[in-house]
């Protein structure tokens, strides 16, 4: 479990048609079990961006999400005694919504 961890948003109206999201996760080292001989898996940052674009077409909305931005690879420890590895966190993944009101 880590001691230590954080989030922080931003939120601002690039114009009045486009808004644009950055949140940052902050994760400190995770610490091990101490019947667990491995060593503490290390702390991560991951930054999430998410411009909207709003009101195109008259009521067409776009959204597009680039999670994990920086693309650094992380882990979950594993418990002790089950696998040897530490489960992998997703890399970048990318998201494109659209939403159109009636």
């Amino acid at each position: 479990m880590s001691k230590h961890k954080g989030n922080i948003g931003i939120n601002a109206s690039i114009t009045k048609y486009i808004n644009a999201n950055l949140h940052v996760f902050i994760r400190g080292d995770m610490v091990r079990d101490e019947a667990d001989s491995r060593e503490d898996s290390p702390g991560s940052v991951l930054l999430n961006l998410t411009p909207t674009a709003k009101e195109l077409f008259n009521n067409l909305n776009i959204r597009a999400s680039l999670f994990y931005l920086l693309d650094k690879d992380y882990n979950n420890p594993s418990p002790i005694n089950t696998i040897p590895t530490d489960i992998p966190r997703p890399g970048r993944t990318f998201y494109l919504g659209l939403g159109y009101t009636f």
